[in-house]
């Protein structure tokens, strides 16, 4: 497990848009961004990048992404649950 100190230490567990992507890396392959099959924002492409999450080669339009070992870590780290957040009848 990261060390909360280390630069590569998740600051957060991956949010659901970011596991979407990450979750489609899963074989550790480079894989053209544009053939995911989910949304990729500009937004969500530096979040994933500056988390060390995945690596990306190209420019323009044909880029590629894959993920790191941190990204797996994100990956399957596990997600808050939170109780109580519906409300009583």
């Amino acid at each position: 497990m990261a060390d909360e100190s280390s630069p590569t230490a998740p600051l957060r567990p991956a949010r659901q848009a970011e596991r979407q992507i990450i979750d489609r890396l899963r074989s550790g392959e480079w894989r053209s961004v544009s053939g995911l099959g989910v949304p990729v924002s500009k937004g969500i492409m530096s979040i994933l990048l500056r988390n060390g999450w995945i690596e990306q080669r190209g420019t323009g339009s044909s880029y590629e992404i894959k993920l790191t070992a941190d990204g797996r870590t994100a990956l399957t780290a596990l997600q808050p649950v939170y109780k109580g957040t519906r409300p009583r009848r």
